[in-house]
């Protein structure tokens, strides 16, 4: 069975980690660093993703991209064991930044005036409704006050151990 795995995810930066980095045997530097997106699921909650961004390149662009950012990650979860353990990760492929949208004039429509045709209800009579009386606000109904109080103190005499 083949399983397409890689997902994209589009979510707002809500936090960046500690990036972690070094140099390889051959003397190139790496950088790593986790970041967690907030996205809305079918239900319509608030879900977050912690992701991995594994590169010099989008270790960079993360700590450029300020949080609030909309972005879209390419990811695909991977899973490896260590010593008898298991560990997950979400190693991303790709970022992409949203750029955001500039607000654009809304423009109103012109107010449509309707008009009667002129001679379409020959017959018609026009009839006025009569006046409505004035409505009140109710007062509210009073609440009655109990007559014992709701707890009583015990004493020793009450307990019957």
């Amino acid at each position: 069975m083949v399983v397409n795995a890689i997902a994209p995810w589009e979510g707002k930066l809500v936090w960046i980690g500690t990036p972690n980095g070094g140099f390889t045997q051959s003397g190139e530097e790496w950088r790593s660093v986790d970041f967690v997106i907030s996205y809305t699921d079918g239900k319509m909650q608030e879900r977050h993703i912690c992701l991995n961004a594994f590169g010099k390149e989008k270790v960079d662009k993360l700590f450029a991209t300020p949080l609030g950012t909309t972005i879209r990650v390419v990811f695909q979860p991977t899973a490896r064991e260590y010593n008898g353990k298991w560990y997950g990760k979400n190693e991303v492929f790709g970022i992409t930044i949203q750029q955001p949208q500039q607000a654009q004039p809304v423009q109103q429509p012109a107010p449509q005036v309707f008009q009667q045709p002129q001679g379409f209800y020959p017959n018609q009579q026009t009839t006025q409704m009569p006046p409505q009386a004035p409505v009140y606000p109710q007062q509210p109904a009073p609440v009655p006050q109990p007559q014992q109080p709701l707890f009583q103190q015990t004493t020793e005499e009450d307990i019957p151990f």
